[in-house]
């Protein structure tokens, strides 16, 4: 199983409600996310619920990961990047055209409000349980 790599948003652009955000899923279902916003920084880790990890790289492999558009919505780009062998990125917009990609970003957001416990209040809220055992750590330990 290969470690997820999730970063997205500025922490300075005046547009931006939520910093930027880097969520890490490892191999083992621990996820850290760490923020960077106007206001500061803060973090959580926790464990993914069993199977979301593989929805998400299933998601990615029905959209043709790693292609990306050939031009990007210059607002809300996000690099994704899944760390095996050998690592591949994608750098993209939330607002991408791949149906794919979108379907692994709603899983992604979704983990963002459960892990922040709804803090992070990025895309609709997911019906089920996607994080378990979530809690504050060190924006330290989010690398």
């Amino acid at each position: 199983m290969p470690r997820i790599r999730y970063d997205t948003g500025n922490p300075e652009a005046p547009d931006d409600p939520f910093g930027r955000m880097v969520l890490i899923l490892e191999p083992s279902g621990l996820v850290r996310l760490g923020n960077w916003h106007r206001g500061g920084v803060r973090a959580w880790s926790g464990s993914v619920a069993l199977g979301v990890t593989d929805a998400v790289l299933e998601h990615l492999r029905d959209g043709g990961f790693p292609a990306g558009p050939r031009s990007i919505t210059p607002s809300a780009v996000f690099t994704l990047t899944v760390e095996s062998n050998p690592e591949q990125s994608l750098t993209d917009s939330v607002h991408s055209s791949n149906e794919s990609y979108r379907s692994a970003l709603k899983l992604l957001h979704g983990v963002i409000r459960q892990l922040s416990g709804d803090v992070l209040r990025v895309g609709p809220a997911p019906a089920e349980t996607l994080v378990l055992n979530a809690r504050s750590i060190s924006i330290d330990e989010v690398r």
